[in-house]
């Protein structure tokens, strides 16, 4: 990505001020005071000690300070004072456009002899070699031994001359991203007693003074990687340890005359090598051979007698023969022309690592390597895997997938752990005398299985994962089939195997952790008789099942589950609707549906055993139990909390007669349905306590259950008032005082609500009528209830307030009518806390009561507009913000009260309102606040949330934001829970706080703002040690790029190694030292292309990748929306629309990106990219529907200013906004960038517009 802009470049005045205005070239060079360093109190961290007073203060200070502050710090050494006044830094006088900096973070400061080597010379802003020799000669140096001398990201200094760095020695050069081409021999021998490390990479060197590296008596490391050097000759060097030489074209080495007896580490991969010499290092332990194009190598002949790694993939071998080097333990062949490998004769016993992946092989029978681990054969042609011939009694891991092999004949092997057969062309699979029996992954997903080897899973007792997604095992799996043996399992994957049916047993052997996934096939029924073995398991542990995307029938076969809510909660699926299986209205129906369509079942015999003790954990395991009778029974005279746990939703009738029972408590009967009827009777119980009782009579008052507590002593006292206040719930008791009264008898009622009063403060009352509903006719011009249930009914709430704030011209609160003039609402609507606490005028607001839609043009008329005459904040608002929220506002008049406008009650019964807070229960709310699409609601919605206990949202919150809340009992919280609701929300950008230490926003525009695109990921390659593409985030575990950044296509196609990359999250600078704690990073665990990119390259480039965990998102991370509307994804790929893309690709200079930049392009039609890329370009290019076609035409952009996409862009997501009109609505994700059409010899600074970026459409 990048942007041309033809300024003329402006040079820094030395003298000028460092507070003057500066242009933006002047900012790119920035230059300090005089004499300017930076600490961080490196010494300090090294000791442990802080220094409070000086800790960022300059190092130059006079002698009386630095020994004042010295002498503050008795238990230092007088050694310490001495070496600290001798040891210099930097010099006082400028060195621009070099600076100077003390180093106090890397590890060298953890040693005492270092801290004088700890002064860091910049020269990165130099425009010429002879500026760097001017600076750091006329410079008075305090020493001459500095640690290191730095220069990135620069475009001006070309060479290195002779005496370019003066008298300086350094113990790091470290060169990056310039144009530098030649070094002098006499640069930097300065250093050459004390350089340890030399980096130059990717730079333009194209030759290097390689016959001096004799005289550097201690560099250990000499890195040339990425520079355009041709030949290496014989190194000479007793110190050097690591030589990397990587990305360069170098042809030839020279075979003779090198002597470096301490090189353990040679990195000559991308370069053009056709052979190697005879290499002789006797203690070389990794040589890096790969991405070149070698034909042949004579291993044999190298006087390699410690090497340990030596990988020559992607180069041009044809034939591997047997080795013979003792130390080898990794072997990378993977990628050549390889199609015979010498089977006998290998003589290495420490070879624990073989890679031959995307090989021509075609059979490999009598493999023996006696300490072999780890076998890599996949993308191969290999027809069949004869292991039993293999003597390779340590190997744990085989990957063979992707291969030609159509027969797995039986294996045995003791060692073997891990076989992967994913997307052969396996038929048939020797189902007898396999054994294997500590497998722990089996993997054949993807094949054409004939018949599947059933039994072949009883010999696997070690198994923890099983894929075969798709398999042949359709469409019914037969009880039996799928018997495991494994106590470890913890993953079977059948997915879209074209299931539809599994009889009962069909899938036995699971543990309670087990994570079954079914999803994509043909399953209608969800059998109880099948699944509910395998949830009940489940239910146990952390396992689920995963039933999506099957055609599910939500009828009566289903209402087994609806009274499982432990079963339930562990599947993950939908009806074939797309109502989601645990949606409660679902649930609800199916159970009206298993009670009208169920015969009675047989009853439970009365109990009269003598029971010693009654057996209550039975009661725990009867899940369709309808009848309970113990009567009588030892259960007296407590029943404690928890005892009576009935687990039945199908329990009618629970009888305790008779039992001697005087006592229970809290809890002590639980599990109870609408319609149990429970019957105490004949018991000595003397009080109905509210804490007992309340929760069960609650239950009951939604069905047709009672509480029969006849001829008990009850003592209709105090004790008893609750009920009194509770009609509701005092209908469902049947039963009577110790004294004969009748529990229902009005006379008791109201003595015992006189007795309540008397008894209790007096507390506000209700008007006589409030919190009631009339029915409002409509004139049906509008709708008046959703589909989805969210738009709620006109007059469904009809105490509903909406405030209006006359500043912002908008309705920004709900609020309740209370009384004819009085509403109650939140105190922060209402008033200012910034700068300090103080109430708004009342005149600012407007009350609208009656009203249902927002536009005002849409009223009827029971909508009425009232102004406020006061507000009264709760008056603890003022010091504790969220702690008491709430405000009273008077109204101008009183409220006149019709069918649309109501009063609600206010809470007088401290039971009900103490119920209302348990845990469980359900309360609705409406209001006009934002909708999905982050817009405010055109009418009233409304939502029911369930009421958690504060604890639980406090826990919960912390975990999902990070943050504990302040909560107390004075709040209440209601919600979900994550595991009832599964949308994550997606497309949503957060508010990212910066620090201010680097830009934000550049002038121009083109550097994005910090955090703006959170779906925004780096793809890091290890084998270039750079960001090579862009990607998105679509899932917590899922990232969108295009194929072509993580495969390769010649010689043939084949998918890189997953450990090759990694990905950044919530980056913006490329530098990793200039990321903050929004940056994560994260291993990739597979790639998955996109497979018709086999064969159609870049007509489908696209590619999944899942990381090793997922990503937590932050401020800084958030998921992108994919496309699931088409109206909306063909709207988006119209002539005209704009879209953003973001990226780290090539800038103006043909340089990488520091920095995520951003570009918004236009889209034009497929037709319109044809002909003026044929015009542009002079090629006619491939393009599909699958594509979108973004940039700029040829007469929309003047030759000042140009920007487009480049090399290092590939995999970015083009994005657009749901709603364009709305700031807030979510963005996703309707292309990914593929490739862009150029000349063979253009670079990306001489793209022009006309030459469009191509993407793949994600829709499609």
């Amino acid at each position: 990505m990048r942007q041309l802009l033809p300024l003329p470049f402006t040079r820094t005045n030395p003298n000028s001020r460092e507070d003057s205005k500066e242009t933006a070239s002047s900012k790119a060079r920035w230059k300090p005071k005089p004499g300017k360093t930076f600490t961080n109190s490196g010494l300090a961290k090294a000791k442990r000690i802080a220094f409070p007073e000086f800790s960022r203060q300059p190092y130059q200070r006079s002698t009386q300070q630095r020994l004042g502050h010295w002498y503050a710090l008795p238990f230092l050494s007088l050694f310490s004072l001495v070496f600290r006044e001798t040891k210099a830094t930097c010099p006082t006088e400028s060195i621009w456009p070099c600076t100077c900096s003390t180093d106090h973070e890397s590890d060298y400061m953890n040693r005492w002899e270092d801290w004088n080597g700890h002064v860091r010379v910049d020269c990165s802003n130099a425009m010429e070699s002879g500026e760097i020799l001017s600076a750091l000669r006329n410079a008075k140096w305090p020493s001459t031994q500095l640690w290191q001398f730095y220069m990135k990201f620069n475009k001006g200094v070309v060479e290195l001359p002779e005496g370019v760095l003066g008298d300086l020695s350094f113990q790091w050069i470290y060169v990056w991203e310039t144009s530098l081409k030649n070094i002098h021999p006499l640069a930097i021998l300065p250093s050459s007693k004390r350089l340890v490390n030399l980096t130059i990479k990717h730079s333009r060197l194209k030759d290097f003074p390689f016959h001096n590296l004799s005289t550097f008596d201690h560099l250990k490391e000499l890195n040339l990687d990425n520079n355009t050097l041709t030949s290496v000759p014989a190194l000479q060097s007793d110190s050097l340890e690591t030589l990397i030489l990587a990305h360069n074209k170098i042809t030839q080495l020279e075979e003779n005359r090198w002597a470096t007896p301490n090189l353990r580490k040679l990195n000559i991969m991308s370069n053009s090598l056709t052979s190697v010499p005879a290499f002789k290092f006797d203690n070389l332990e990794i040589l890096n051979l790969s991405h070149n194009k070698i034909m042949q190598v004579r291993v044999n002949g190298w006087a390699t007698p410690n090497l340990m790694n030596l990988d020559l993939s992607f180069n041009s071998l044809t034939f591997v023969p047997s080795l013979m080097i003792d130390s080898l333990e990794i072997l990378s062949l993977s990628s050549n022309q390889i199609s015979r490998v010498e089977e006998n004769g290998w003589a290495t016993p420490k070879l624990r690592k073989l890679y031959l992946k995307s090989n021509p092989l075609t059979s490999l029978k009598a493999l023996k390597m006696e300490s072999l681990e780890m076998l890599f054969l996949s993308f191969n042609a290999i027809a069949r895997v004869e292991t039993n011939g293999w003597a390779t009694p340590c190997l744990r891991t085989l990957r063979l997938y992707y291969d030609m092999s159509t027969s797995v004949p039986a294996a045995k092997s003791d060692s073997i752990k891990r076989l992967n057969l994913e997307k052969s062309e396996t038929t048939e699979a020797g189902d007898d005398g396999w054994i294997v029996p500590n497998e722990e992954e089996l993997d054949i997903r993807r094949n054409p299985l004939l018949e599947f080897p059933f039994p072949v899973i009883k010999s696997l007792e070690k198994l923890e994962e099983f894929s075969c997604s798709p398999c042949n095992l359709g469409p019914t799996i037969s009880s039996g089939l799928l018997n495991f043996q494994s106590n470890a399992l913890k993953r079977v994957s059948l997915e879209n195997g074209g299931i539809s049916r599994l009889e009962p047993g069909a899938i036995t052997g699971l543990s309670a952790d087990t994570r079954v996934s079914l999803a994509g096939n043909e399953i209608t029924t969800m059998n109880e008789r099948v699944f509910q073995p395998i949830l009940k398991e489940m239910s146990q542990g952390h396992g689920f099942l995963d039933i999506k995307n099957n055609p599910i029938r939500c009828d009566s076969s289903l209402s087994w589950l609806a009274f499982a809510p432990g079963l339930l909660r562990k599947v993950l699926g939908s009806c074939e609707d797309g109502t989601d299986l645990k949606d409660p209205d679902l649930m609800e129906s199916l159970k009206v549906i298993s009670t009208m369509a169920c015969p009675p079942r047989p009853q439970c015999p009365d109990g009269r055993n003598p029971l010693l003790e009654f057996p209550f954990a039975v009661i725990k395991s009867l899940e369709k139990l309808e009848e309970f009778s113990c009567s009588p029974c030892n259960l007296g005279p407590t029943i404690s909390s928890g005892l009576l746990n009935f687990q039945s939703n199908a329990l009618k009738r629970v009888s305790l007669e008779n039992g001697g029972i005087s006592r229970l408590e809290p809890g002590a009967i639980t599990g109870l349905s609408a319609d149990t009827r429970v019957s105490l009777a004949g018991n000595e119980i003397t009080t109905m306590n509210e804490r007992v009782f309340q929760p069960i009579l609650k239950e009951m008052s939604q069905g047709h259950g009672f509480l029969d507590i006849k001829n008990n002593p009850i003592r209709c006292d105090s004790s008893l008032s609750w009920l009194a206040f509770a009609p509701g719930l005092l209908r469902k008791v049947l039963g009577s005082c110790e004294d004969g009264t009748d529990l229902k008898d009005p006379d008791l009622m109201e003595s015992l609500k006189v007795i309540s009063t008397m008894a209790c403060p007096p507390r506000p009352q209700c008007p006589d009528e409030c919190g009631v509903k009339r029915r409002v006719a409509t004139s049906g011009t509008g709708p008046v209830h959703m589909a989805s249930g969210k738009e709620a009914l006109i007059g469904e709430w009809p105490w509903q307030v909406a405030i209006y704030d006359r500043a912002v011209e908008e309705i920004i609160c709900g609020g309740a009518l209370i009384a004819e003039r009085w509403v109650l609402t939140a105190a922060h609507c209402v008033v200012d806390y910034e700068p300090f606490f103080s109430i708004r005028d009342e005149r600012d607001f407007l009350i609208y009561l009656g009203k249902h839609y927002r536009n005002n043009y849409m009223d009827d008329e029971f909508v009425q507009t009232k102004e406020v005459a006061q507000i009264i904040p709760n008056e603890r608002n003022w010091r504790l913000r969220f702690q008491s929220d709430l405000a009273l506002l008077k109204l101008h008049e009183p409220t006149k009260l019709t069918n649309g406008v109501q009063l609600v009650c206010l809470p007088t019964q401290e039971y009900l309102s103490r119920s209302n807070a348990l845990q469980g229960t359900k309360g609705w709310v409406a209001g006009w606040g934002l909708d999905a699409s982050d817009s405010p609601s055109k009418f009233l919605r409304e939502v029911r949330l369930t009421v958690y206990d504060i604890l639980s949202c406090e826990n919960q919150t912390a975990t999902t934001v990070g943050k504990l809340p302040e909560l107390t009992d004075a709040h209440l919280c209601a919600g979900h829970q994550p595991d009832t609701h599964t949308s994550t929300k997606c497309g949503v950008k957060r508010r990212v706080a910066t620090s201010g230490t680097g830009p934000v926003h550049m002038a121009s525009g083109k550097e994005a703002l910090i955090g703006e695109w959170p779906w925004q990921v780096a793809i890091y390659d290890r084998a270039v040690e750079e960001i090579i593409c862009g990607g998105a985030l679509i899932a917590e575990r899922w990232v969108l790029t295009a194929a072509h950044c993580v495969v390769g296509y010649e010689p043939f196609f084949n998918i890189r190694d997953e450990r090759d990359f990694f990905v950044y999250l919530g980056k913006h600078y490329r530098n990793d030292y200039m990321d903050d704690e929004f940056v994560q990073t994260k291993e990739v665990a597979q790639i998955i292309p996109n497979e018709r990119n086999w064969r159609l390259r870049f007509q489908s480039d696209l590619a999944l990748l899942k990381l090793h965990e997922p990503a937590k998102l932050t401020n800084g991370v958030q998921l992108v929306c994919l496309p699931t509307q088409e109206c909306l994804s063909r709207s988006n790929a119209l002539q005209g629309t704009k879209g953003w893309v973001a990226g780290w690709g090539l800038d103006a200079s043909d340089s990488p990106s520091k920095f995520l930049r951003e570009v918004r392009l236009t889209v034009y039609d497929i037709l319109s990219c044809e002909n003026q890329t044929a015009t542009t370009v002079g090629k006619f290019p491939e393009l599909t529907d699958a594509h979108l076609c973004a940039g700029h035409q040829p007469d929309t952009h003047t030759s000042t200013t140009y920007e487009t996409l480049c090399e290092g862009d590939s995999g970015s997501p083009i994005v657009f906004q749901t709603n364009s009109k709305q700031e807030r609505s979510p963005w996703l994700v309707e292309g990914i960038f593929s490739h862009i059409y150029m000349n063979e010899t253009q670079k990306c600074s001489e793209l022009r517009p006309g030459q469009f970026a191509i993407f793949t459409r994600v829709h499609k």
